[in-house]
C-alpha cells in the first residue's frame, strides 16, 4: 500500500490540534482492507481528532471522515464503498470538499 500525508491542514480548514501521522495501529487497520492507495491528513487535540482519508483500490475510490472522540481512532467504522474517482467527487458536498477533502483528491490525480 502506497501512502501519501499531506503534511498540512487543509488551507480552508480551521482545525485546532496538531497534524499527525497514523500509528502503526491505524496502518495495520488500513492495510487489512487490501488497498493500494491511500492519501491523507490528520490532526488530533486533547480528546478528539479531525481529518479525512482518500482510499484507492485498484480503480475505485472512497473517502473516509477522520474525525473521532478520544475513545476511538482515526480509522474508526471505515468502510470502502468505491466509486470511481470522478463519481466520488462529483458526489460530494461542495463546501465539505472545498474545506476538507480537495487537497486529497488533487494528490491523487484529479482535475477540478
Amino acid at each position: 500500500m502506497e501512502v501519501h500525508f499531506l503534511g498540512k491542514l487543509p488551507d480552508n480548514y480551521s482545525a485546532y490540534g496538531k497534524l499527525s501521522e497514523f500509528d502503526e495501529y491505524d496502518m495495520e487497520e488500513l492495510n487489512s482492507f487490501g488497498f493500494d492507495e491511500v492519501w491523507y491528513w490528520y490532526s488530533t487535540a486533547a480528546y478528539e481528532g479531525s481529518g479525512q482519508i482518500l482510499m484507492r483500490k485498484g480503480e475505485l475510490y472512497d473517502l473516509h471522515d477522520a474525525g473521532h472522540c478520544s475513545c476511538y481512532g482515526p480509522i474508526d467504522r471505515l468502510k470502502f464503498n468505491g466509486k470511481p474517482l470522478k463519481e466520488l467527487a462529483e458526489s460530494i458536498n461542495e463546501e465539505y470538499m472545498r474545506n476538507e477533502a480537495k487537497p486529497l483528491f488533487e494528490m491523487a490525480g484529479y482535475k477540478f
